[in-house]
C-alpha cells in the first residue's frame, strides 16, 4: 500500500506478472516482489483466526516498509478447534502419544494421563519428544510425548487422557481412551541406501522394519521426491511375519529421486536415492508395456482372476511372482503368461513382453491383495443374495454384535441406512438398509445390504410404523423400493398384497 494514501488498497499484482492472493507452499513459505510503499499482509485458513503481518518484527504502525526488503516476515496462527488425541503407541517399554496439536508440557502430566496395566493404575514420567520455544521464544510447546515406567508394560494396556491444554489454552474436547495389549516396539526401518532403475523398467526395493518382531503386518507408507522421474507404483506396503516388504519402483525419466519409507503410526522414517540410468537409443521397435486388468495396489476377492496383455500384437508375456526380473531367461521363476492368473493371497507380478525383431518391453510391477468375500459361518441362520447384493433371514431386534458374529470375515463395518459408520461391538439394533462391509488394506472389497422381512423404517423392530408403511404401499399412497420394498415381501409370492400385510400383523403379535 503507498504510503502516501494511508487505506488499504487491495494490491493488483497481475500489473506485476504475480498472484495476489496467493497460497503458501508445503512449508508455510511466501513472498512477492513489490514497489515500493508501506504494506500489510492477511493471513487467512480455514480453521485458524485470520491474522496479519502487522505483528511481525519490522512492522512500523502496522505496516511493513519497502525499501528496505522484507525477508522474515513470519506470524504465526492459532487454531480454532480443540486438540485432539492424534496416536497412541503402547510398547512393551513405553507408551508413545501423539497429539494433532502443540500442547502445553506442564498439563500433559500423569494427572491428566492415566495408564493401567491388567486394570492396576500405575505410576511413570511423562517427557516431551519436540518440545521447542514458539515463535516468540517465550514457551515451550510439544506435540509428542513418553510416558514410562518402572514397571513392565504387559498384557491388557488403557490410556485415559483428559484435561490437557494447547499452546492457545484450548483444552482436549472431550477425555480420550485408547485400549490395547503392549507390544514390541520398532526401531528403525531398514532400506539400501541406493537402487539403480533402468529408464522405462522398474527395480525392487526391499525394506524391512527392525526388531522383526516389531516389524510384522505394519502399513508402510511410501513416497518419491520426484515421481516423473522415480514413480511408486503402490503408495502403501504391508510388512510380512518377518516384517518385510518389497516396493515396486518405476524408472520415468534419467534422473534421481529420494524415496522415503515411513511407518504409519510412528515417526520412524527411511530414505533412498533412486537413480534413473540415462535413455539408450536404438532403432529397433519396441513391445509395448505389459498391462493388468486390474489396477495395481487393488483388493481382490479371494479367487479373481488378473489378466496380462500387451497391445504388441504377437508378443509373448512372461513374469515371476517372487519378485525376480522375469527377463532372466534361465530363471526357475519365469513363467510364459498362458491363462490368467488366480489371485488367492499378496501376489507381486512382473512382467514383461517380448517378440523376435523387437526390443523386450520395460518390466511392469503389480501388486494385489485378496480377502475373502462376506462369508457367514456354520451357525448363522443367514443367507445371502449376492446377485441382489442383500442378507437374507436376519431377525428383528437383532443387535449390530451378534449380527457381526454372524460373519466369519474379522475386518468389517456397519453402516447405517443413513450411511453413517456404527460401532461393529454395539448393542443397538441392525435394520433393514444396514450395509456390512468387508475392508482390507483401507478397500471395501465386499458388501451386501440387510433385509428384515416386514422391518420397514430401518431400526430393527416390527411394529405398528411398519404395519403402516406397508399398508400405504398397497393402497399406493406410499410406493415403496429399493430394500424396503425387498423387505415388503413377506409371503415370497413375488407380490406384496393383503396376505402380507397379515402375515406382518401376525409377526408382530408374536
Amino acid at each position: 500500500m503507498p504510503a502516501e494514501t494511508k487505506s488499504n488498497i487491495l494490491w493488483d499484482a497481475e500489473d506485476y506478472d504475480q498472484i495476489n492472493p496467493m497460497y503458501s507452499d508445503v512449508n508455510g513459505e511466501y513472498g512477492w516482489d513489490v514497489p515500493e510503499g508501506d504494506w500489510l499482509v492477511t493471513f487467512t485458513k480455514d480453521g485458524y483466526y485470520d491474522t496479519t503481518s502487522a505483528q511481525a518484527e519490522d512492522s512500523v504502525n502496522g505496516y511493513l516498509p519497502v525499501p528496505p526488503p522484507q525477508t522474515e516476515v513470519n506470524v504465526a496462527m492459532v487454531s480454532k478447534n480443540a486438540p485432539e488425541v492424534e496416536t497412541v503407541n503402547v510398547y512393551d517399554s513405553e507408551i508413545q502419544i501423539k497429539f494433532s496439536q502443540y500442547m502445553q508440557p506442564d498439563t500433559v502430566n500423569t494427572d491428566n494421563v492415566v495408564v493401567t496395566v491388567n486394570g492396576t493404575a500405575i505410576s511413570g514420567t511423562i517427557t516431551a519428544l519436540d518440545a521447542e520455544y514458539d515463535y516468540a521464544e517465550e514457551n515451550i510447546y510439544a506435540r509428542s510425548f513418553v510416558f514410562t515406567s518402572s514397571e513392565a508394560l504387559s498384557g491388557y494396556v488403557q490410556v485415559n487422557i483428559s484435561n490437557v491444554v494447547n499452546y492457545n489454552g484450548t483444552a482436549i474436547a472431550s477425555s480420550y481412551t485408547n485400549e490395547t495389549t503392549a507390544e514390541v516396539k520398532p526401531e528403525s526401518i531398514s532400506c539400501s541406501e541406493s537402487i539403480n532403475i533402468s529408464y522405462g523398467s522398474g527395480a525392487l526395493l526391499s525394506v524391512a522394519v527392525l526388531p522383526a518382531e516389531a516389524g510384522a503386518n505394519k502399513t508402510l507408507t511410501i513416497t518419491s521426491s520426484s515421481p516423473s522421474i522415480a514413480g511408486v507404483v503402490t503408495a502403501s506396503a504391508t510388512t510380512d511375519e518377518n516384517g518385510e516388504a518389497n516396493i515396486m519402483l518405476e524408472g520415468k525419466l534419467p534422473g534421481q529421486s529420494t524415496i522415503t519409507i515411513s511407518l504409519d503410526g510412528t515417526d520412524l522414517t527411511a530414505s533412498c536415492t533412486a537413480v534413473v540410468a540415462n535413455v539408450t537409443t536404438s532403432t529397433t521397435p519396441q513391445c509395448a508395456k505389459v498391462t493388468a486388468s486390474a489396477a495395481s495396489g487393488s483388493v481382490l476377492t479371494t479367487g479373481s482372476e488378473i489378466v496380462l496383455s500387451t497391445t504388441t500384437e504377437g508378443a509373448e508375456i512372461y513374469y515371476t511372482l517372487d519378485g525376480t526380473c522375469p527377463c532372466n531367461v534361465d530363471s526357475e521363476s519365469r513363467i510364459k503368461y498362458t491363462e490368467p492368473i488366480t489371485i488367492t493371497d499378496y501376489t507381486f507380478i512382473i512382467a514383461y513382453a517380448v517378440k523376435e525383431g523387437y526390443d523386450d518391453s520395460s518390466t511392469a510391477g503389480f501388486i494385489f491383495y485378496a480377502t475373502d468375500a462376506l462369508t457367514v459361518t456354520d451357525e448363522s441362520e443367514y443367507s445371502l443374495d449376492s446377485e441382489n447384493g442383500y442378507v437374507l433371514n436376519v431377525s428383528a431386534k437383532t443387535s449390530v454384535s451378534d449380527f457381526v458374529s454372524g460373519f466369519e470375515n474379522t475386518t468389517v463395518v456397519i453402516l447405517n441406512a443413513n450411511g453413517n459408520k456404527v460401532d461393529s461391538s454395539s448393542s443397538s439394533y441392525v435394520g433393514t438398509g444396514f450395509v456390512i462391509q468387508n475392508v482390507y488394506q483401507n478397500q471395501v472389497t465386499d458388501e451386501l445390504t440387510v433385509i428384515i422381512k416386514g422391518e420397514l423404517n430401518s431400526d430393527g423392530v416390527r411394529n405398528v410404523l411398519d404395519l403402516a408403511r406397508l399398508f400405504d404401499h398397497i393402497q399406493s399412497a406410499e410406493i415403496l423400493d429399493g430394500y424396503y420394498l425387498a423387505a415388503a415381501y413377506m409371503n415370497g409370492d413375488e407380490k406384496i398384497d393383503v396376505l402380507d400385510l397379515a402375515s406382518l400383523f401376525d409377526e408382530i403379535q408374536k
